[in-house]
């Protein structure tokens, strides 16, 4: 009978269906804590000698699922550890959310000081001078040139000179207190007279800095007639010096004010404003504080130090849940190395059975080999590709029928072509090993994976190296060395593509990672071009309209960033993997990296000169709209349920009569004929299509947000010395994704039928340790340096940095660390549970077993 809630008949009869029976189905299908309550009753049948089932049935329940119904929903402000029998991969994912905001907030923190300084300093006007070359070159660019394209001399009654201005001298200084000495107010031959007509000076290039020197302003370079009228470079030459300035320059010359005959340029309003808190706020080449680079250095010795620090906590995290649950991969080891001719389950469960422990007949509960099956692969994918459809066809449709109809024509081709190929069918070389008990599987892992049976193929005696592990056989001969390792839980493996040989996999991911970044490059060039469409209408002041059009490109790299996770999830799929897991590891690091390099790249390409950073609408205004558009809205996206309100209109084609007809034939009692039968079957499958596609909650999709979250990090990170308050944004959207996630998952989402595993959280964890160090440190040299007076010291500092990134990115590999500290914990002493695998498995899903 239909065995989902609903309104009963009179008498007690069947239970009937309603849209309300859906709805109650798809509340009691979230996610709910099992398993302590199941270790209680677990206690209680073993207690009173009997198994699991009849205390389950003794309490009230008649299968698992209704037990599992009756189990109380997690607590929204649980601990991330209290999620542990969903997986040891969601305890791990809202650890990384943690670190991930943490680290940017101890970012910010650090970089305190620089905000300080910063909002003391406001020459954003010297950059609409800057060039590149000026800004990363060590030469001074306020040197004399020598040179003076021409320009003679003041505009006016003065004679001209050809060398005018291509040294350190007093140009002026003979024509002002010379010929017109005695000149009255009315005929002085300058607008401005003053102390500058007396200094040396000589011409500069154009990018010379122009800052306005408060306590000489007449010492303040300027530019005019494109060059620069350079004071500073001077300072002191031709045996000047204050007091004979003040003794030459007296009268109407006594005047200690700046240079600004026509046609001198003293700027125009330019830049974002000094409220934004960069290190632009020095202008160009003016900041000589050698404590800023150097804060930078130990802020990325402190983001090394704390990636390290979280790997081990995951471990430690990982060890503790993996002690705390039971699932099947608990009992199971992955074995390969076994030859192709090893496909007799019998003889190789009856070799682990004498072989897995020295001197012990180790319990095996069952072996399941990876077939190798080349042949068949294309139909198998076609079947999985179409068992997909089929559940989210209407199971009465035309459509499912011609679904029906294909598989049952390739699963005949298979059986037709079986007898022909199975006495030439070999093994993948890989197989699944279960035993009964944790602690034999757990001896036998260590038994292949101590120091001695790694390198030597040895068992351990104490320190010292014993006897030679057992060999494989073929035949009677012991052959093959094997290798062991933890399984993956069953339904994590990709059963197909086991036997797949190594170059058929690289040529695939070859493939599909040139097709990603060919899409990477598409996105550039669109958003790139929608930036130079903004600069077009944009002007050179901070106003409400620029502020709008920095919008635009925002709004179009969130909207291409979930076109390419789209694309990433799909070119993985079609990758090989052993494990699920690894597919979604690959769909995490295409999304990730693409989504890194568009909005990093869309952000920098338009805006390479580092004048354009801080200019209105420039790199900063974009940068910080980008980032709080990208990192805080999308961890919104889960509350809307897409995926779900997609399904809107399958939803609406369970009508009212499609209800009574099922009602109708559930109230008819068990069947009475063939007829009746078929009819019944077929509105039990209607009542599982519309459960399982219409009504299903959405499963949590961990690449994504993983991929989010280190998109989030590593740009904000990256463009944290620039602007060393943008990490903030970061922390906001983590710790919006954080409760986000944990809501849904906890209130909305399915519970997955596979147990999320460790493997993503470390990937991600492995990622920042490859990339955020390195990119850091190139970030920080990029946009310190246009700022620095002396960039040869940014640069020895960036190469240093580049050293210790290298060093630790990739030199140190992170499994040296890890077996360094759970070495100094002795191991975290796992207790197995005692449940053996007849007793646990009842704690799982058919797709788990």
């Amino acid at each position: 009978m239909a065995e989902a809630g609903g309104d009963s008949s009179a008498g007690g009869g069947p239970t009937l269906i309603s849209k309300k029976t859906f709805f109650d189905w798809k509340h009691k299908s979230t996610v709910r804590q099992i398993q302590k309550k199941y270790e209680a009753m677990s206690e209680d049948a073993k207690r009173k000698r009997h198994g699991v089932d009849v205390e389950m049935r003794s309490r009230g329940y008649k299968d698992f699922a209704q037990f599992n119904e009756s189990c109380p929903q997690f607590p929204l402000g649980c601990h991330p550890n209290d999620l542990a029998e969903l997986g040891s991969g969601y305890v791990l994912y809202f650890h990384f959310l943690k670190f991930a905001g943490i680290l940017m907030a101890v970012a910010v923190l650090f970089q305190l000081p620089a905000l300080y300084i910063y909002s003391n300093e406001n020459w954003l006007l010297g950059w609409q001078w800057s060039t590149w070359s000026s800004s990363y070159s060590p030469e001074d660019p306020c040197k004399c040139i020598g040179t003076n394209d021409g320009i003679d001399g003041l505009e006016g009654p003065f004679p001209p000179a050809d060398n005018y201005g291509t040294s350190c001298k007093a140009w002026d200084a003979p024509y002002m207190f010379g010929i017109y000495v005695q000149a009255t107010a009315n005929d002085y031959p300058v607008e401005s007279p003053g102390k500058w007509a007396c200094r040396p000076w000589c011409f500069a290039s154009s990018s010379c800095p122009t800052r306005y020197n408060s306590d000489h302003p007449s010492m303040t370079d300027v530019h005019w007639h494109g060059l620069v009228r350079s004071y500073s470079q001077c300072e002191g030459a031709d045996s000047t010096t204050e007091a004979s300035i003040d003794s030459d320059c007296a009268g109407y010359l006594s005047a200690d004010v700046q240079f600004s005959e026509a046609p001198a340029d003293l700027g125009s309003p330019f830049g974002i404003g000094s409220h934004w808190l960069t290190v632009g706020n020095f202008g160009p080449g003016q900041a000589d504080l050698e404590f800023i680079p150097l804060l930078y250095f130990v802020l990325l010795c402190v983001i090394c130090a704390l990636i390290l620090l979280e790997v081990q906590r995951m471990l430690i995290v990982d060890h503790k849940v993996d002690a705390d649950t039971t699932l099947p991969h608990d009992f199971a080891i992955m074995v390969h190395g076994l030859p192709q001719t090893a496909t007799d389950e019998r003889a190789i469960l009856q070799w682990f059975r004498e072989n897995s422990l020295p001197g012990q007949d180790t319990e095996i509960v069952k072996v399941v080999i990876g077939w190798n099956v080349e042949e068949f692969r294309d139909y198998l994918r076609e079947l999985k590709d179409l068992s997909l459809q089929l559940k989210r066809a209407d199971a009465t449709s035309d459509e499912a029928a011609e679904i029906k109809k294909r598989m049952e024509a390739i699963t005949e081709a298979l059986n037709s072509a079986a007898p022909d190929k199975s006495s030439r069918l070999q093994s993948s070389g890989i197989v699944i090993v279960n035993f009964r008990y944790q602690r034999d599987m757990r001896a036998c892992l260590n038994r292949w994976n101590s120091f001695w049976g790694l390198w030597f193929y040895s068992d351990s005696n104490g320190c010292c190296k014993g006897s030679q592990l057992p060999m494989f056989p073929i035949g009677d001969k012991p052959a093959c060395r094997i290798r062991v390792s933890r399984a993956a839980n069953p339904g994590d493996i990709n059963w197909e593509d086991l036997g797949v040989d190594s170059s058929t996999r690289y040529w695939r991911l070859a493939q599909s990672n040139g097709v990603m970044c060919l899409l990477i490059l598409a996105t550039i060039a669109i958003t790139y071009f929608v930036s130079l469409v903004q600069n077009r209408f944009k002007n050179m002041e901070e106003t409400t309209e620029n502020q709008i059009l920095t919008l635009i490109p925002a709004v179009i790299v969130a909207i291409m960033n979930a076109a390419l996770k789209i694309a990433a999830r799909r070119l993985a799929i079609r990758e090989y993997h052993d494990t699920k897991s690894e597919e979604e590891g690959s769909q995490t690091l295409k999304m990730s990296a693409a989504m890194i390099v568009t909005t990093t790249g869309v952000l920098l390409f338009p805006y390479l000169e580092p004048k354009a950073w801080y200019q209105a609408g420039g790199l900063v205004n974009n940068a910080g709209m980008m980032l709080f558009v990208n990192s805080v809205f999308p961890t919104l996206f889960p509350l809307i349920q897409f995926k779900y309100m997609m399904r809107y209109k399958d939803r609406r084609k369970l009508t009212k009569a499609k209800i009574n007809h099922m009602n109708e034939v559930i109230q008819r009692g068990q069947p009475k004929d063939a007829t009746q039968m078929k009819e019944y079957k077929q509105v039990m499958q209607e009542i599982e299509f519309w459960k399982r596609t219409a009504f299903a909650p959405e499963e949590m999709d961990r690449p994504r947000r993983l991929a989010d979250v280190l998109k989030t990090t590593v740009v904000c990170l990256f463009f944290s010395p620039m602007i060393p308050w943008i990490p903030l944004v970061g922390v906001l959207g983590c710790f919006m994704q954080y409760w986000v996630d944990k809501y849904m998952l906890l209130r909305k989402y399915m519970r997955s039928d596979k147990p999320a595993n460790r493997s993503m959280a470390l990937f991600s964890m492995r990622f920042l340790k490859l990339v955020l160090p390195l990119l850091f440190s190139t970030a920080t040299w990029l946009f310190l340096t246009p700022s620095f007076e002396d960039k040869a010291e940014t640069l020895s500092l960036f190469f240093l940095a580049l050293i210790v990134s290298a060093s630790f990115s990739l030199v140190i590999p992170m499994s040296v660390w890890a077996k360094c500290l759970l070495k100094c914990k002795g191991g975290l002493g796992i207790q197995e549970s005692e449940l053996d695998y007849y007793g646990a498995q009842h704690m799982w899903s058919k797709e788990m077993k």
